[in-house]
């Protein structure tokens, strides 16, 4: 019940080295050594890659998103280092210190603008990495290495924007004190001051 088969195979693995083996076991065992040396780094899947590449959908998907994150990234980055992004609720480091005034939200917006605009160079290269189908296991990296550095840089510059915020002094107000009389050309003065 062994080996039926009298005919030699050679395994490849020096000259003259030959072993009986048996017809259907052959396909088999070739399949192990293969899957063995593929595992070592030494076949065609460099030992790296899972076999196959990210399939042209989900590539394309996962780059145009990140592509689209990173230009809106540069977008908030180019206008708070500008100073012209302006209070809203959907761009911007927003925190409570950040949009108690105009000057405290475009303070911390122009800190964060160079570690926001490197989150922006970040997620458009993954992004465009990602479009050009790399092999599953290299792609699975780089997605999570890109929204690593993405969700790192943004979120240290939004807390350097926010403790720029904190340091921002209010002005005060153009009444400071309580008015002292109803004198429309002098306008309001400070407590205690009275018109003459």
């Amino acid at each position: 019940m062994g080996e039926t088969s009298e005919t030699p195979a050679r395994e490849g693995r020096g000259p003259g080295r030959e072993r009986r083996i048996a017809p259907d076991a052959t396909a088999s065992k070739r399949a192990i050594c293969d899957d063995q040396r593929n595992a070592a780094g030494r076949g065609p899947a460099n030992g790296l890659s899972y076999p196959g590449r990210v399939p042209v959908v989900l590539s394309v998907v996962l780059g145009a998103v990140l592509v689209l994150v990173g230009a809106a990234l540069g977008a908030v980055a180019v206008t708070g280092a500008r100073g012209t992004l302006r209070r809203n609720r959907f761009a911007g480091v927003r925190t409570a210190a950040t949009l108690s005034s105009e000057q405290t939200f475009a303070a911390a917006n122009r800190v964060a603008a160079p570690l926001v605009g490197a989150a922006a160079v970040v997620a458009i290269a993954g992004g465009a990495a990602t479009l050009a189908r790399p092999d599953v296991l290299l792609g699975v990296i780089l997605l999570v290495v890109t929204v690593l550095g993405v969700l790192v840089l943004a979120g240290i510059g939004g807390a350097l924007g926010d403790r720029a915020a904190r340091l921002v002094e209010d002005e005060p107000a153009p009444c400071a004190g309580a008015c002292a009389g109803c004198d429309l050309i002098e306008g309001c003065r400070p407590a205690g001051i009275a018109g003459s």
